[in-house]
């Protein structure tokens, strides 16, 4: 596939974000874990350093965002069950304290 043209910033943001949504409807569905997606030559973007942010919404569950920078900012809503086992297992599996909210400067995201 090829796309030619000069877009904004704004028209290719909106672009993949329509392809994300075209693609939630076709099936099969995108793998659910990262093995099956690399097992099934999924096309995968993996960033060193994402800006993640996470915020707790009136209803209790939690919004949790991570930006890419060809993708963009995707954004997924957890059930405070999950959250907390993403959690643990994230303080389990570092050595230190780890702030997801700011830069190394302490500015937030």
């Amino acid at each position: 596939m090829q796309i030619k043209g000069d877009f904004s910033a704004a028209d290719l943001e909106d672009l993949i974000y329509r392809l994300a949504k075209a693609r939630a409807q076709i099936a099969p569905e995108v793998p659910s874990t990262r093995e099956a997606a690399l097992e099934a030559g999924v096309a995968m973007m993996e960033e060193d350093r994402p800006s993640i942010t996470a915020a707790v919404r009136v209803d209790g569950t939690l919004r949790i965002a991570m930006r890419n920078r060809g993708i963009g900012w995707l954004a997924a809503i957890v059930d405070p069950h999950t959250a907390r086992a993403l959690g643990q297992y994230m303080v389990n599996s570092t050595a230190e304290a780890v702030d997801l909210f700011t830069d190394g400067d302490g500015k937030r995201h």
